[in-house]
């Protein structure tokens, strides 16, 4: 199975959330969650290079190949994620996905370029404990998806 196949099975596995918030947002007829992550966005800098040390961080751990948008790189150096990942996050970025998949845990992480989170897929409980340590040391929170 190439790496395409086993990152399209682990959509499907358990999901959890490395994020500004430490659980999810309850809906509110006023709509404050919106406005005030419309305040937040505005810092979406800060939080994606929060982000970018969290998955070098990470890196250190465990193996881990990139791919998406024509971009497919096993074990790259970290200067090279660290590139990969500015220009992922960068303003006027090309539209596309950008998946860091760990292959030691059958595992990935998909950042989002658009909301203030990321996504981990199929986490065992050695990398969960990592990854909330590892959010934690940022200020983020690491909780199960809904």
């Amino acid at each position: 199975m190439d790496i395409m196949e086993k990152t399209e099975a682990l959509f499907e596995k358990e999901a959890w959330l490395i994020d500004i918030f430490p659980k999810t947002v309850p809906y509110r007829e006023d709509g404050r969650y919106f406005k005030a992550e419309q305040i937040l966005q505005k810092d979406r800098a800060e939080i994606q290079r929060r982000f970018t040390r969290i998955i070098l961080k990470l890196y250190c751990y465990h193996d881990l190949s990139v791919t998406g948008s024509g971009l497919s790189f096993a074990l790259p150096e970290p200067e090279m994620l660290a590139s990969l990942l500015k220009r992922f996050f960068g303003a006027g970025a090309a539209s596309g996905d950008l998946i860091l998949y760990l292959p030691e845990q059958d595992a990935m992480i998909v950042p989002d370029r658009e909301d203030l989170h990321m996504t981990v897929y199929a986490p065992d409980e050695a990398l969960k404990e990592l990854l909330a340590a590892l959010a934690g040391a940022e200020g983020l929170f690491f909780y199960k998806a809904p």
